[in-house]
Order: structure tokens, then sequence, then C-alpha cells
């Protein structure tokens, strides 16, 4: 079943991952993207748990939320093992506090969907957000253009909005993934 567009982050996370936005259970992208040979080979040698579930829009928002994590009065954020990149996503839109959301998935599957996302979000709605970087099948990095009426403070210093979101094992990721 589609994920209700109740608000307008929920809207722009349709845009983004389409009907897969609201699913749950095993029927969602991430579920269905297949390891490579490769991460099964990491698994079964115990290196690396591909194992995957995802967070629900409504979670997250809670989550996120004063009572919990507070996001709202942080300026960055970190997610490991970030399947699609929903979750990291969603803080971005939610909690314009952020200067900067970082994402690491270790599944290169998971994280082409995210990737696919993401510049479909910069094609779909170019007026919003543009991609900043862009090494495909590694990292992908994008920026939310301030609304015209915005006068916060990280927009009155001048200080962009950015996510990234790649893959790898995040203690191998060299400076070069980090810096795309």
């Amino acid at each position: 079943m589609p994920f209700p567009s109740s608000t307008p982050v929920d809207a722009v996370l349709t845009t983004a991952y389409g009907d897969d936005a609201g699913l749950h259970g095993l029927s969602t992208a991430g579920h269905n993207a297949a390891l490579t040979p490769a991460e099964i080979l990491l698994e079964e040698a115990e290196r690396h748990d591909f194992q995957y579930g995802e967070v629900l829009p409504a979670g997250v928002r809670k989550a996120l939320g004063e009572a919990h994590l507070d996001a709202q009065s942080g300026r960055s954020l970190v997610e490991l093992g970030a399947g699609t990149g929903k979750v990291a996503l969603q803080a971005f839109l939610e909690c314009p506090s952020l200067l900067r959301v970082t994402a690491v998935e270790l599944a290169a599957a998971r994280y082409r969907v995210g990737e696919a996302a993401l510049l479909r979000l910069c094609e779909r709605i170019p007026e919003r957000f543009s991609l900043l970087a862009h090494a495909p099948g590694a990292c992908v990095r994008i920026s939310e253009r301030p609304p015209a009426a915005d006068t916060s403070a990280h927009q009155r210093e001048g200080s962009s909005r950015e996510l990234e979101l790649s893959v790898g094992d995040v203690f191998e990721l060299g400076a070069a993934a980090r810096a795309a």
C-alpha cells in the first residue's frame, strides 16, 4: 500500500522513493536488494552482518524528536547502516538546523536504491535540491536550497545544508570517498 503523504516531508520522501516510501515488511526495495557475491562472502566469513530492517517515517519522526535524539538542536547527524537512505533524507528534511547529514551503507545494492532516490529528487525538484557531487556507485552529495523567506541563522551565515550518502565499510572509506 502506498505511503499516505500527510506532511510536506512525506511528499518529498514519496517523490524520491515512490511507492516504496511507506512500504513495510519484506516488500521494500531495501529488503529486495540483492547482495553481491563479495558481500555474501563477507557475511559468511562473519566479517559483516547485512541484516536489514527499515523504520517507518512516523517512527523516524518520533526518534528525531526532542524526547529522544533531539535532532532539531544539532548541526550534524551521522547514520551508519543507512540502507536506502530514507532515514537520513527524512532527518535532513525535518531538521533544518542540521547543516550536514552523512549516511554510510555497507551493501552496494541498498546504496544504489538511495543513490537513485537522491538523483531523482534533484531531477524532479531542481528548484529545491541540487547535486553537489556524484561518484556513481560510491557517493552522492546533494544540497537543499533555502526557501526565499528563510531567515534562519545558518542561512544568514551563508552555510549550505548537505546530505551525503556513501557506500562502503565506514572504517575503510578513504578520504577521496568522503570528499566526493
